[in-house]
């Protein structure tokens, strides 16, 4: 309320003012404690969904490890049939040998998790899925790959 000159009005009058600017007031600070308790509520809120995101978090960097390490274990069962059937002739189950660059490449793209940051959040938990969902289809790829090499040296044994 602006600056007013209360000399032109009666005391009635300033009271009746005194008393709406009390009620005023008190409205203010019963809106400003309601405010303040819909942000502690929300706050805690907040921190709960935080612990979830980050439990979430070190789960699929877990999960992502262990992908990795099947992984890794797949492409040296991989090479090792390889190299087991390299005096196979390709071709003679009549399927195409899989290319091995796509194997050598593949790690280079791939880094090591950056691990455990309190400063992840809902973006690094949807980036660790993509990566798991990444590994699981090269694992799958993998996992088929060993088993074409397993009929060749089937093959090539009973040849």
């Amino acid at each position: 309320m602006p600056h007013m000159d209360l000399s032109h009005y009666t005391t009635r009058e300033i009271e009746v003012i005194h008393r709406k600017i009390k009620i005023e007031n008190k409205r203010l600070k019963h809106r400003c404690s309601e405010l303040e308790e819909k942000y502690e509520a929300s706050e805690l809120q907040i921190t709960q969904i935080l612990t979830i995101y980050r439990h979430q978090l070190q789960q699929k960097e877990v999960e992502i490890s262990l992908l990795k390490a099947r992984e890794g274990a797949l492409q040296e069962e991989l090479l090792k049939l390889q190299q087991a059937t390299q005096a196979v002739p390709l071709g003679t189950d009549g399927a195409p040998a899989p290319t091995e660059s796509s194997y050598a490449t593949y790690g280079t793209h791939h880094g090591a998790s950056a691990g455990y940051d309190e400063d992840m959040d809902f973006e690094d938990l949807i980036s660790c899925q993509q990566q798991i969902n990444r590994l699981t289809n090269e694992v799958s790829r993998l996992q088929s790959d060993v088993g074409h090499w397993r009929r060749i040296a089937q093959v090539g044994e009973s040849a």
